[in-house]
């Protein structure tokens, strides 16, 4: 699960109250490792495309 359980709490068709809906841990982890891989292959594109140039 990405967000923890939303409850909305309604008195008489207003909003009084709105709890939950935080990112859980896993969010945040997952967040750590798509940056680390982005900039691996940043680092790496470049460096494939001038391997392949000096080549032919």
């Amino acid at each position: 699960m990405i967000t923890n359980p939303l409850t909305v709490t309604l008195d008489h068709g207003q909003v009084t109250e709105i709890t939950g809906g935080a990112w859980t841990p896993a969010v945040y982890v997952l967040l750590v490792v798509g940056t680390v891989i982005c900039g691996r292959l940043w680092r790496l594109l470049p460096s494939m495309r001038k391997g392949s140039e000096s080549r032919s």
